[in-house]
This record gives structure tokens, sequence and C-alpha cells, in this order.
């Protein structure tokens, strides 16, 4: 799937220009912009929304594997630590991390 959403150019003062096109509307522009150091966080979490989106989607095909396909699992807490290190694996594979 193609994300619609490009990022143009991101300056270090942290303002984002992003593109967006779709095939059958004229092309539109947002910018979006942070106030650094106090947005910091707001401003990681927004320029890294992508790595997060991908973060869901493995969950989900993981979790959609386990439910089609069946699964060992004795217990519901040997399911949640399983999910909780897969979610630290992808997290850590994308360098994400809880603030």
């Amino acid at each position: 799937m193609r994300h619609p959403y490009t990022v143009v150019d991101c300056h270090p003062w942290a303002i984002c220009i992003l593109s967006a096109s779709m095939d059958t509307e004229p092309p539109m522009n947002a910018i979006l912009q942070f106030v650094l150091p106090e947005e910091q966080q707001e401003f990681q979490l927004a320029i890294r929304a992508a790595d997060w989106h991908s973060v869901a989607l493995e969950i989900d095909q993981k979790l959609r594997c386990y439910l089609k396909y069946g699964h060992t699992f004795k217990s519901a807490n040997e399911v949640l630590e399983v999910i909780r290190k897969f979610l630290h694996d992808e997290m850590n594979d994308r360098h994400l991390q809880f603030h």
C-alpha cells in the first residue's frame, strides 16, 4: 500500500513540509510546525508516525497468524509475554522507544 503523504523537507527547526496527492484530486500541502525544544516529544512522534504504523501492522499480522493457524500457548500470561517481546523487538528494529 502506498502512503499518500510524502515528507518533502524537514528543517532542523522542526517545520516539516508534507506533500499529498491523490490520483483524482489536485495535490495538497501541509506544514507541521513545532516549537523546539518544548515540543520535542510531539515532533519525534510526528516524524516517526510511519514507523509506529509499521509496528502496529506487524503486531496485527502476528495476531492474525495466531488466530488463523493456531498456537501452542498454555496461558494468557504466556501470550502477553510473547506479544510484548515481539512489540519491543519491532520497536528496537526501528529505533523506536516509549517516552
